[in-house]
């Protein structure tokens, strides 16, 4: 094993943690039929059976584990309505297919990051002052669901922030599917989903 086992526990308790809040299953896929030594240590069943399968019936967790293999088209398939747990490498390239967009999660559930999926191409060429572009729609998803994490933005603190964070989610959306010019004012949005981020931090400092 080259990843220690409190890192394997880790990532254990992180994928747990989401779901009671989700009230969705819990998949976890690994690739432990070719990298028996590496991914047999992701097979978490122990953590799940002595500490988790007991708040099934309250709170929602099921959870199995899959090959790789077996939840890719699926997770292409379906509408949505689980949570996939991968490892760094395939979730960095699978989220990019479904969502364009990353999520993660430290083990207590305290913090979480979302991550826009941008090439590193668009970077190499910013560098060197081409020309470049980048898809706003993912940028805007990233900074909502980040705001919608920040612990003061829970509904019973904070629902006026929540229903305009949500209202820049909807535009989004309807911009979309509604207006073939919808780039500018996808664009549009991000520039006020930064300002909005801004104006949110200042409202952290005030406490």
């Amino acid at each position: 094993m080259h990843i220690p086992d409190e890192s394997i526990s880790g990532f254990a308790h992180s994928s747990f943690k989401m779901v009671p809040a989700k009230k969705v299953p819990l998949f976890i896929s690994t690739k432990n039929t070719i990298l028996m030594n590496h991914d047999g240590g992701f097979e978490i069943n122990i953590i799940h059976h002595s500490q988790y399968k007991p708040l099934s019936d309250d709170a929602a967790i099921y959870y199995e584990h899959r090959l790789i293999n077996d939840m890719v088209a699926p997770a292409v398939e379906y509408s949505g309505g689980f949570v996939w747990s991968t490892k760094n490498y395939d979730g960095g390239a699978h989220s990019d297919i479904l969502a364009r967009k990353a999520e993660l999660i430290t083990p207590d559930g305290q913090v979480i990051e979302f991550e826009a999926a941008h090439r590193t191409w668009h970077y190499r060429e910013y560098q060197k002052g081409s020309e470049w572009s980048i898809n706003p729609v993912v940028s805007i998803f990233a900074c909502v669901h980040g705001l919608l994490c920040v612990p003061s933005a829970r509904p019973s603190r904070r629902p006026a922030w929540r229903r305009l964070i949500r209202m820049r989610e909807y535009r989004v959306i309807t911009g979309v599917y509604m207006d073939a010019a919808a780039k500018a004012k996808l664009s549009s949005i991000l520039w006020s989903s930064a300002n909005l981020m801004c104006c949110w931090e200042r409202e952290l400092q005030r406490g």
